[in-house]
């Protein structure tokens, strides 16, 4: 069974929230009295992953990260309704701005005679949404969120639970990822092999660990057919 971590791994969500963030600063004048337009992306990008940890953490609900978020970016109070009103605004550059790494697809070709699935933190819906819209949905055998169970990554447990439901024993598993420390721990915690797809070269000091810096690469690692 190889599983597969979502983003950052199949779909480029860095780029995706930099140019929703980029429409987002030119739709609120306001946006430019507190930051300059090069700054603003980047930003919002911290500001996005500090309150992801939160719900990640289980310490706030996945609507209320969102709230969070812009109420630190605008730097004042904003009532829930109205911060779900200005959130869809970026929402649907965000959405609109979802595309596929282009070694994704012929990485799935190879493998499609594989048992394939997903580990992925977020939120359920969201996520399953994102690969649906990317068309790859159907890929996949198994689907494991981290908010179906209310347990998320590198929680071991999760991997556990994504293995149980496919009825295949962890060290029969792969899964590929982006992050070490949630998807390379978590997945060495569970005794699943995990595969580092370390695209933006990053250093780590750690030689146990199998790196990628494409899914190209996979077919050397893992017998395709």
């Amino acid at each position: 069974m190889i599983f597969f971590d979502i983003d950052e791994t199949l779909m480029d969500n860095n780029s995706a929230q930099i140019n929703a963030a980029k429409k987002f600063f030119k739709e609120f004048d306001e946006l430019s009295l507190l930051y300059s337009d090069t700054d603003f992306p980047n930003i919002w990008n911290e500001v996005t992953g500090n309150f992801i940890q939160l719900f990640v953490q289980n310490k706030i609900s996945f609507q209320e990260q969102r709230r969070f978020r812009l109420k630190e970016i605008f730097q004042k109070e904003i009532e829930d309704q109205k911060a779900d009103e200005i959130f869809k605004v970026y929402l649907k550059s965000y959405e609109d701005s979802w595309l596929l790494f282009d070694d994704v697809i012929p990485c799935l070709d190879n493998f499609s005679n594989k048992e394939l699935g997903i580990i992925s933190n977020g939120d359920s819906s969201q996520q399953r949404q994102k690969l649906r819209s990317l068309n790859i949905f159907d890929r996949f055998d198994s689907i494991t969120i981290s908010s179906d169970i209310g347990i998320h990554k590198p929680d071991k447990e999760l991997f556990y639970h994504a293995c149980e439901q496919t009825g295949i024993k962890p060290i029969n598993c792969f899964y590929i990822g982006d992050n070490y420390e949630a998807d390379m721990i978590g997945a060495k915690n569970a005794g699943i092999t995990g595969i580092w797809i370390n695209r933006n070269n990053k250093k780590i000091e750690d030689n146990e660990i199998i790196q990628i810096q494409s899914l190209n690469e996979l077919k050397i690692i893992i017998n395709p057919n």
